[in-house]
């Protein structure tokens, strides 16, 4: 049996331990999410809608892994569902989470997990990210509100569902805030990116609204 010297050995612990810590460092990677989205100016404070308020947007070439979904804290309060929906789908429900403004600091995002666990937003896919509101109850910005998103996704239009329809709306008015960067709300949510996508493809159909 061949014998190693000293240095041998410590060379190839070496190696050894360095591919470990690359693959902890992938890992590390791979785990982080990011800030889909950031406030840029503040529109009309409002809370005189019960229904969804929020946004459209559509992915990038890139799929999206969203682990977190937010609203934005204007005024501390109650809890919100905030969801995301695909309209090519049948407006079926993609993310959901409960995000509970009690006590939360205002003038930031509040994020809570995706009830589940991490969800897989297809490539180059329109969705709607809204939050439910109720009228009188905790406050939002209207659709003069301006984001900034990152480079995996655009904005499209502040987008709402119609008061006891369940019917989703697209603001794409630009004399009423429709225009890309605006929303009703904000709301946000956090990701990384992902290699897959899972949810099917299909028609949408957006609408000019108020």
């Amino acid at each position: 049996m061949k014998t190693k010297t000293l240095g041998e050995v410590l060379r190839r612990i070496t190696r050894l331990v360095g591919v470990g810590l690359f693959g902890v460092w992938l890992t590390n990677t791979a785990m982080a999410s990011t800030a889909a989205i950031a406030l840029s100016s503040t529109g009309t404070d409002r809370n005189d809608w019960n229904e969804y308020v929020g946004l459209r947007f559509t992915t990038g070439p890139v799929p999206l892994i969203v682990d977190q979904l937010g609203r934005w804290v204007v005024s501390s309060g109650g809890s919100h569902t905030v969801r995301i929906v695909d309209p090519n789908n049948g407006c079926a429900v993609v993310a959901t989470a409960s995000v509970n403004t009690s006590s939360a600091p205002t003038g930031q995002f509040k994020y809570q997990a995706v009830s589940g666990g991490p969800v897989t937003l297809m490539a180059n896919h329109t969705y709607f990210l809204m939050s439910q509101e109720s009228s009188g109850g905790d406050h939002w910005y209207g659709a003069d509100t301006v984001l900034n998103a990152t480079k995996d996704l655009t904005i499209d239009c502040p987008a709402y569902v119609w008061p006891g329809t369940g019917v989703y709306y697209s603001n794409v008015d630009p004399n009423n805030g429709g225009l890309p960067n605006h929303c009703y709300g904000p709301v946000g949510f956090t990701y990384s990116l992902g290699a897959s996508g899972t949810v099917t493809s299909g028609s949408m159909d957006a609408v000019t609204g108020a």
